[in-house]
C-alpha cells in the first residue's frame, strides 16, 4: 500500500493562511458582523464577519488533509496527479482575496488586492510543483527480506494443503463511504462560509 500523500504539500495553503493573518492584523479593527444573508419575510439569517475567515481557512486546511490520506489509500502502489490537492490552495486563495477586498473598503492600500492575488497564483503554482515531485519521486525499493519471507510462507501454505484441495478465503472490506460523505460535507460546509463572507 502506497503511503498517505505528504503533508509537504499542504504548505502553500498554510503560507496563505499566515498571510490571511498579516490581512486581517493590517485591517484592524475590522468592523461589526453584518448581515448578508436573508430569509423570505427579509430576517436576516447569516451574519459575515471579516476575521472569521481565518476559522473557515483552517477548517478547509485540515479536512484537505483527509481527503489527500484518503486519495493516498486509493491510488495504492501506483502514484498519480492528484488534482484535489490543489482545491485548498485555491480555496482559500478565494477566501484570501475576498478578505482583502473587505480591507480595501475598511481603508486599507488597494494595492493589498494585487499583493493577494500574487499570493494566490504563487500558492497554487507551487502546489502544483509540490504535487508533481511527488508523483514522479521514485519509490523505495523493496526489501530482498520481504520478498525470501514471502516465498517461505507460500512454500509452508503448500506443504499444509492436502493434495488437490481448493483455497477458500473470507475477504471483508470497510469502504470509506460513510468516512468521505463525512469529509465531504464538512468541506462543503466550509466551502458555503467561504463564498457567503464578505
Amino acid at each position: 500500500m502506497n503511503r498517505p500523500v505528504s503533508w509537504k504539500t499542504h504548505l502553500p495553503a498554510l503560507a496563505l493562511i499566515l498571510v490571511m493573518l498579516g490581512v486581517l492584523a493590517l485591517g484592524w479593527p475590522w468592523p461589526e458582523p453584518v448581515a448578508d444573508g436573508f430569509d423570505a419575510q427579509g430576517r436576516a439569517v447569516h451574519w459575515a464577519w471579516s476575521p472569521a475567515t481565518l476559522g473557515a481557512a483552517i477548517i478547509l486546511w485540515l479536512v484537505f488533509f483527509v481527503f489527500d490520506g484518503v486519495w493516498g489509500l486509493v491510488e495504492g502502489g501506483r502514484k498519480r496527479f492528484n488534482p484535489v490537492s490543489l482545491l485548498d490552495e485555491g480555496l482559500i486563495a478565494c477566501m484570501l482575496v475576498r478578505l482583502a477586498n473587505a480591507g480595501v473598503a475598511n481603508g486599507v492600500s488597494p494595492a493589498l488586492r494585487a499583493w493577494t492575488w500574487a499570493a494566490g497564483g504563487l500558492a497554487l503554482a507551487v502546489a502544483a510543483v509540490l504535487e508533481l515531485r511527488r508523483v514522479t519521486a521514485p519509490s523505495p525499493e523493496p526489501d530482498a527480506r520481504t520478498a525470501e519471507g514471502a516465498t517461505e510462507l507460500t512454500s509452508d501454505l503448500s506443504s499444509l494443503q492436502v493434495l488437490g484441495q481448493r483455497w477458500s478465503y473470507w475477504s471483508v472490506q470497510k469502504p470509506p463511504h460513510r468516512f468521505l460523505f463525512g469529509t465531504l460535507g464538512a468541506f462543503c460546509i466550509s466551502a458555503r462560509r467561504c463564498f457567503d463572507s464578505p
